[in-house]
């Protein structure tokens, strides 16, 4: 009900033997500018790695880091993260940060 309230629509496609989609519309006023969002100053430009095996997600954190002004270097695996995080060092281009995804399955638990 709230979400008809609100204006929008709520709803389920299902398919037996198969699942179902449940789904819902609702159109949102943007409440303030994506600049407010952006972080302090101590975070712009800092380097960061982002480990995600899965692209698509990589791709993603990429650029909301990006979008806070920080400098991303992306790995797909742990091992090349190990030689970029040590390459960087020695290149005095030390990574600040690092974002390691969940999926990343090659990290021991």
């Amino acid at each position: 009900r709230l979400i008809e309230q609100m204006g929008g629509e709520i709803g389920v496609d299902s398919t037996p033997g198969e699942g179902s989609e449940f789904w819902i519309s609702l159109s949102l006023p943007k409440t303030r500018d994506d600049a407010e969002d952006l972080p302090a100053a101590p975070l712009l430009g800092r380097r960061v790695a982002v480990l995600e095996n899965h692209e698509l997600a990589r791709q993603a954190l990429q650029h909301q880091l990006e979008d806070c002004g920080l400098s991303t270097t992306p790995f797909n695996t742990l091992e090349s993260l190990t030689n970029g995080v040590t390459a960087a060092h020695q290149t005095d281009q030390a990574i600040d940060l690092a974002v390691l995804g969940i999926t990343s399955n090659d990290m021991p638990p």
